[in-house]
């Protein structure tokens, strides 16, 4: 089994962001990003979305989130996240905040013979749901949460399929979340907090994944 992070990003869920606000000019005032993270990028400004897109990161703000994915997605990103999420939250104080979380997506593929056997022994049990799966061409996958890091993570696990004919290609999607829901009297010192858990987060999906893989 081979594995790959493909996607991360941080993400503030609240009642009402206003999008409008994170312009360029304001990131660049505010020290949360440089005029130079903004050569040569592409940006989408309108009232409902803002997309900003640098060679560091990309960050979309709609009105009921705002999202960072750290660009490359393989390489750490701690202190990214901590000064840039930290920064936005002292900003943005009286922002109703109502929750907060850290996503990885994995993808592990294998041969199609590794890849039946290693869904069967992860996932298939005997009893009468998945008897009803019994044949080859079934595939499976799975749900599992349990709390740690102060957060309650929730993965998510599912075949996936790209490509077409000769060029398909069987993948497990494995999607983890780490969240925490936020009450008004310290929702900006409990999203720094998860800022800083980011390489904790990171590690600990990890190894999930390297224990499977190996």
């Amino acid at each position: 089994m081979q594995s790959q992070l493909v996607h991360s990003n941080f993400v503030v869920a609240a009642r009402q962001f206003n999008p409008s606000i994170f312009s360029q000019l304001w990131l660049v005032k505010h020290e949360i990003a440089s005029e130079k993270d903004f050569e040569g990028g592409e940006s989408i400004c309108t009232p409902a979305v803002v997309q900003l897109r640098s060679p560091r990161f990309v960050l979309m703000v709609l009105p009921d989130q705002l999202q960072l994915a750290p660009l490359p997605v393989q390489e750490a990103h701690s202190e990214l996240i901590a000064d840039m999420i930290g920064k936005i939250v002292q900003k943005l104080p009286e922002t109703p905040y109502v929750a907060v979380g850290i996503n990885f997506h994995w993808t592990m593929e294998a041969d199609p013979d590794e890849f039946v056997a290693f869904s069967r022994a992860i996932f298939y049990r005997e009893n009468a749901l998945y008897n009803q799966f019994a044949e080859q061409d079934a595939r499976f996958g799975g749900y599992l949460s349990k709390d740690i890091l102060g957060t309650r993570l929730r993965l998510d696990v599912k075949p996936t399929k790209t490509g077409t004919g000769d060029e398909e290609v069987e993948r497990f999607l494995f999607a983890f979340n780490f969240q925490i829901d936020l009450g008004s009297d310290n929702a900006v010192s409990e999203i720094q907090r998860m800022a800083n858990q980011w390489n904790a987060a990171k590690d600990h999906a990890a190894e999930i994944i390297h224990v499977l893989e190996n």
